[in-house]
């Protein structure tokens, strides 16, 4: 409605910086699905237990801005254009991740999944 530019980023490398402590591979995907996180979650840092972030190398990737469709003023937007407009941003997130994924180091080979909710 506001006409505002949706810009794809990738941050490669930004999964890296925390793990999860505890490994329950099973139940970790299970409460993720039903929660949204995975439980139990412990961070992993940079100082063993820690919240702060390791260091890792990271590549930050902007790609062009997507501009949603011209609509008259008032008209309500159409799940149509919501829809293209979706469908296009990840288009350019792929493109992306294939163009430069290969810039960092524990990127090289690895397949992009990108999944609905």
């Amino acid at each position: 409605e506001q006409r505002a530019a949706l810009v794809p980023v990738l941050a490669l490398g930004e999964s890296l910086q925390l793990r999860n402590a505890v490994n329950l591979p099973s139940l970790q995907q299970y409460t993720y699905r039903k929660l949204g996180f995975p439980v139990p979650f412990f961070l992993h840092g940079r100082w063993g237990l820690s919240p702060f972030p390791r260091k890792v190398p990271l590549v930050y990737v902007i790609g062009k801005p997507l501009l949603p469709p011209q609509q008259a003023a008032g008209q309500h937007v159409d799940a149509a254009a919501v829809d293209a407009l979706h469908s296009q941003y990840y288009g350019a997130l792929e493109d992306l991740y294939a163009r430069y994924s290969h810039l960092h180091p524990a990127f090289k080979g690895a397949k992009l999944v990108l999944t609905e909710h």
